[in-house]
């Protein structure tokens, strides 16, 4: 696996779906124990309350979004960020605009893990693989991919 990556190479993700609210995009990527996940949002948006087992640091690119964190409401905007602690109950709106978020989880987060590895499948492989198939991409592929191996023949 490459340690340099571009964004374009990222497959989006515009299905909306447990993990990304309908008028919200989504390019994912897993390198060792954390997630980079580039949430693109439409204005006026807004995710319900939720919480996941694992920290999250919320990163404003573009635009502007009011962030709710444990009761504490905030509106970020560019060169801000937010820190959201592991099962801390929080919620976003974007305002006026469009915006755009760099989202890095801590470790990764499982549920949204699922999602790339099919998006991955659909990808490479044209129409998803068994359970068994994911499952196995997403262990050895997803996470921690092996170094090459030299021909030996």
């Amino acid at each position: 696996m490459s340690h340099f990556h571009k964004w374009d190479d990222i497959t989006q993700d515009k299905e909306s779906g447990p993990t990304l609210p309908a008028g919200m995009s989504r390019r994912g990527i897993i390198l060792g124990d954390v997630m980079l996940a580039l949430h693109g949002a439409a204005a006026g948006i807004s995710a319900e309350p939720h919480t996941h087992p694992n920290d999250q640091i919320a990163i404003m690119v573009k635009g502007s979004m009011l962030m709710e964190i444990d009761g504490e409401v905030r509106i970020i905007g560019p060169g801000e960020f937010a820190y959201v602690p592991k099962n801390v109950k929080h919620r976003i709106q974007t305002m006026e605009e469009d915006a755009i978020v760099l989202d890095v989880f801590c470790p990764f987060r499982e549920d949204i893990a699922k999602r790339l590895a099919e998006l991955h499948d659909a990808r490479f492989y044209g129409t998803p693989r068994s359970s068994e198939d994911r499952q196995l991409q997403h262990e050895c592929g997803m996470r921690r991919l092996p170094s090459p191996v030299p021909d030996q023949t």
